[in-house]
């Protein structure tokens, strides 16, 4: 026992009892001077009627005098504001310093010091390997074999997912993390080292874009104009926070992969059908396909002088 602390809480009760601090208050609470824990009782000696905030107060000693299992509960319990009359009565520096109080009494319980039978239960379940939670893992297994319990789990996740609050709370969340200094450029970094080093990845990842209900799945979606005016939008408030220098650059080295793959295909797509490309057209893309790269390498080097 912190015999400090304990005497303080004797001084209290006495000065709130003195002093009937209850006098006035519209909310009282009935407070144990002898907690029934510790042998007391119900009688109109051990009883003090306290407002809120010194009621608190009155736990707090307590538990800091005598630092136990009981006192801590009873500490943690009065921060249950499911009662209207308890809202706005405490301040977060008081949640804090009783939860830090909680937190440690428990912690020096949980590490086996106080609690013998727990520690026996303990023993029991890692000679018979844990076969209640192995009894739970096989149940979950059974029920994920269940098409039907599936298929309700999966809806209900949906629905959960699709919920407006839910969905702005994810945007945000988002929002956040991208907003971070070096987020982007530490995912794009990411995913390129995926692409090169995670072929399953890579080859799943192309068959998805290659998928044709994928596909008519954003084609349908597209067609829907707020949609579309809403990707348009992100497009071009990306496109102008980009310095134009490396926008011309993105531009040539697309222009060069696009004619590039016009000369190996050896064939131009209009409206579904083949045209053969000729040898003075071919010429010609060779030639600007020069020009673009004479261009690009210059940017570049211009880029890294800076």
């Amino acid at each position: 026992m912190n015999q400090h602390y304990w005497q303080r809480y004797l001084k209290f009760i006495k000065w709130c009892d003195q002093t009937q601090i209850w006098l006035g208050e519209k909310y009282l609470e009935r407070h144990h001077i002898m907690p029934k824990s510790f042998g007391g009782d119900d009688s109109a000696d051990n009883l003090i009627k306290l407002p809120y905030r010194a009621h608190l107060m009155a736990h707090w000693m307590l538990a800091k005098a005598v630092p136990c299992s009981e006192t801590s509960y009873a500490l943690q319990a009065m921060f249950n504001l499911n009662k209207n009359t308890r809202e706005g009565l405490v301040n977060s520096r008081a949640v804090e310093t009783c939860r830090q109080i909680f937190s440690k009494i428990r912690s020096e319980e949980m590490k086996g010091k106080n609690t013998p039978q727990i520690e026996a239960m303990h023993s029991k379940n890692r000679e018979l390997g844990y076969p209640q939670i192995k009894k739970m893992v096989e149940k979950i297994k059974e029920l994920h074999n269940d098409p039907e319990w599936k298929a309700q789990w999966l809806s209900k996740q949906k629905e959960a997912a699709n919920k407006p609050e839910k969905l702005e709370k994810i945007s945000k969340a988002s929002k956040k993390r991208w907003a971070k200094e070096g987020e982007k450029e530490r995912n794009a970094q990411m995913m390129k080292d995926r692409w090169a080093n995670d072929s399953e990845y890579a080859e799943k990842m192309r068959k998805l874009s290659n998928d044709p209900d994928l596909k008519a799945k954003r084609a349908e979606r597209m067609r829907d104009s707020e949609v579309r005016k809403k990707v348009s939008e992100r497009t071009q408030a990306a496109m102008d926070k980009i310095p134009p220098q490396q926008k011309r650059i993105n531009q040539l080295k697309a222009q060069i992969n696009q004619n590039t793959k016009r000369l190996a295909q050896g064939y131009n797509l209009r409206k579904g059908k083949k045209y053969p490309i000729s040898q003075r057209k071919r010429e010609e893309i060779l030639e600007k396909i020069s020009i673009w790269k004479l261009e690009l390498e210059n940017l570049l080097k211009a880029q890294e002088n800076r």
